[in-house]
């Protein structure tokens, strides 16, 4: 890891088990332009803490003791220009509150604000475009079941996200 990296600050997501991980990421991988569709699809939980920072590792450790817990794909949400599977679980957004009192003194406004969840699977592309994207979604539309089993971190590097590594629930 260089200098660059382990400076840059650290986005933290919920990682989910893989064959929905691969679902999501087909998703992404169809609907998001290609030429700026740098990560994989995720449900971000913090976007901008300070990396490298033994007190924010302490509370991702204090908190991925927990059981894995399932979520749920419940709708699919336009929004403007964005298409993206909104995510329903109360587990999830007590988890998050719970992290956000731990992590008060590191959070930006943004990471203040009450989560929510979901995945984006569109984005930067036309209203129109996106219109019809969500539409197609909706017509053959089923809730989709996933289970959440930790979190992964990421370097935010000028725009592309560097694997930091994951902490992982307890089964």
């Amino acid at each position: 890891m260089d200098k660059i990296s382990t400076s840059a600050p650290l986005v933290i997501t919920l990682k989910i088990e893989e064959s929905n991980q691969q679902f999501f990421n087909e998703q992404r991988k169809k609907y998001f332009p290609a030429h700026c569709n740098y990560v994989e699809a995720h449900v971000t939980l913090f976007h901008k803490l300070p990396s490298n920072n033994s007190e924010i590792e302490k509370v991702l450790e204090k908190f991925s003791t927990r059981k894995i817990f399932n979520i749920s794909g419940c709708d699919i949400v336009l929004q403007k220009t964005a298409v993206a599977y909104e995510i329903a679980s109360e587990d999830l957004l007590l988890l998050h509150k719970e992290m956000q009192d731990d992590l008060q003194p590191y959070l930006i406004r943004n990471d203040r604000k009450k989560l929510w969840p979901h995945i984006t699977i569109q984005n930067k592309v036309t209203a129109y475009k996106a219109f019809k994207t969500h539409a197609a979604l909706l017509s053959t539309f089923k809730p989709r079941y996933a289970t959440a089993i930790g979190f992964s971190c990421w370097y935010y590097v000028k725009g592309y996200w560097e694997k930091k590594g994951d902490f992982l629930f307890c089964n």
